[in-house]
């Protein structure tokens, strides 16, 4: 036995180890990222909803009884929402933006009471990261006061 260091069985143990640890816990890891990245965009939808919700709120007068195409659906763009400072723009990951022409949310009044239905769309680059309901149909977009 050598008192000034390790055997070489050692530290191949040793790094198997490190090895074996590694590729059990790397699966996790990239898991918790991807949730985490998954929440931040669920609660950046809640956002978009509840900034739509203060908006129509605020015009909803103008929003609903203007419409004559008879529909009671209105859309409420990204940029409305940003522009009236009910909500802050989209900063979560890194390197990602929100596509505003795919980002609004349709306020619907049905019976007297609202529903809201949102379309989220987040780019990295030249690339989609996120989307979300790619079915959504936009309603006709009637601006406050016009």
């Amino acid at each position: 036995m050598n008192d000034k260091g390790f055997t070489l069985t050692e530290l191949i143990v040793t790094m198997a180890l490190v090895t074996l640890i590694s590729m059990i816990s790397y699966p996790a890891i990239t898991n918790l990222q991807r949730s985490s990245k998954q929440q931040i965009y669920e609660s950046y939808e809640k956002v978009l909803v509840n900034g739509a919700k203060l908006y129509v709120d605020k015009y909803d007068r103008d929003l609903f009884v203007r419409n004559q195409t008879g529909s009671q659906c209105v859309v409420i763009t990204y940029d409305d929402l940003v522009n009236e400072n009910l909500i802050k723009e989209y900063n979560g990951n890194k390197g990602e933006t929100i596509n505003k022409d795919k980002t609004f949310v349709n306020a619907t009044k049905e019976n007297g009471k609202l529903k809201y239905n949102f379309s989220l769309y987040v780019n990295k680059g030249n690339a989609e990261a996120y989307s979300n309901n790619d079915t959504l149909i936009k309603c006709k977009y009637i601006k406050p006061g016009s």
